[in-house]
């Protein structure tokens, strides 16, 4: 049994650092993303909303977008990675069934759940495609407001 169990430890651990680094290669991107945005904005609000602009405010629109992309995909891999690491635990559990993981887990996430009722129920995933729909939909509004204002000029 003792074999078995490594091996399927081996298997968890690989598992976790693959949903570690497609979480922390999501926030770099995020990061990058948001400098770039930042830098956009910062160069839009000192020029003014001018028609040399409108490139500028559709590049925010596009980071927005590619965020929003390259942030949904690495959910999907760290949702794929966390079920296969959520199906090996299941195993160990099966081949343990005396430690009780299972019971133990289910326990403190009841716990944890009605100590953070709101939040615990937000995925992150989430998060991450609000903060690049925000950058999208800021550089759809100057888009917007430069069009409109260069149109009634």
């Amino acid at each position: 049994m003792a074999d078995k169990t490594d091996v399927l430890l081996k298997f968890c651990d690989y598992n976790w650092a693959q949903v570690k680094q497609a979480e922390d290669q999501r926030v770099s991107f995020s990061n990058m993303i948001l400098l770039i945005s930042s830098a956009v904005i910062g160069l839009i609000a000192q020029k003014g909303f001018s028609k040399s602009m409108v490139l500028l405010s559709i590049l925010l629109m596009l980071l927005g977008v590619f965020g929003i992309l390259v942030s949904r995909k690495y959910q999907e891999r760290i949702r794929y990675h966390l079920f296969v690491f959520n199906g090996l635990r299941a195993k160990i559990d099966g081949l343990h069934e005396d430690v009780g993981l299972e019971k133990l887990r289910v326990e403190t996430k009841e716990i944890h759940s009605s100590i953070y009722p709101l939040t615990s129920k937000i995925r992150p995933g989430y998060l991450w495609v609000s903060l690049h729909s925000t950058i999208a939909t800021a550089g759809l509004v100057i888009t917007i407001v430069i069009i409109a204002t260069h149109l009634t000029n």
